[in-house]
């Protein structure tokens, strides 16, 4: 019995030292038939822009915006959903990895969200991406055309242009109540010209 032990000890050593000094590591990745790559973000947004033809850096944006938008106008359902979730590991806390993000949990709220489409956004070769953190929400903007440039995809919404002095543009008061409100950020507010507040009430 002894002997037998021995041999298994040497026989686990040789296996041991023979994977230390030269194994070959395969990382397989796994996807649908026309799924995008995830398995690195610049491999991503290629795959974005090739799956949505974009060319210009207005077209790629709105692009990587789109993907993931999960209402289900723009995208198959499944890849990413807007849902809260724990995505918390020991001993680091909450994940905002983006490929974690991506490959293993698929989900999160705008604080996940917007991290990674700037993640995303500079691995596709812009120039700058950011994350703003408004009162309760989390947003994302990108650098292209010479401006910043607004995306949300966690509750649709974007601005892909815009020129001259926000500070010059008139401010109108509106009050309304929660589901007025509602509406008008729907119907009016993303045709406007003008510079707009709105208050509940």
């Amino acid at each position: 019995m002894r002997v037998i032990s021995r041999c298994i000890a040497v026989l686990g050593l040789l296996l041991v030292v023979d994977c230390e000094g030269g194994a070959q590591v395969y990382s397989p990745t796994l996807r649908l038939k026309g799924q995008i790559d995830s398995s690195s973000l610049a491999a991503f947004a290629a795959g974005i822009y090739a799956q949505s033809g974009a060319v210009t850096p207005r077209q790629k944006a709105e692009a990587i915006w789109r993907f993931f938008l999960t209402d289900g106008r723009f995208v198959k359902p499944g890849f990413w959903y807007h849902i809260a979730g724990w995505t918390y590991e020991e001993p680091d806390g909450e994940v905002l990895d983006p490929l974690k993000l991506l490959n293993s949990y698929g989900f999160g709220l705008c604080y996940h969200i917007a991290p990674l489409l700037e993640a995303v956004y500079e691995a596709g070769g812009f120039e700058d991406a950011r994350v703003w953190f408004l009162t309760g929400h989390s947003v994302t903007e990108v650098f292209y055309d010479g401006g910043y440039h607004h995306f949300d995809a966690d509750m649709m919404g974007y601005n892909p242009v815009g020129d001259g002095d926000p500070k010059a543009l008139p401010i109108r008061t509106f009050y309304l109540d929660t589901g007025q409100l509602a509406l008008f950020l729907l119907t009016v507010l993303p045709g406007t010209q003008h510079g707009l507040r709105a208050e509940a009430r």
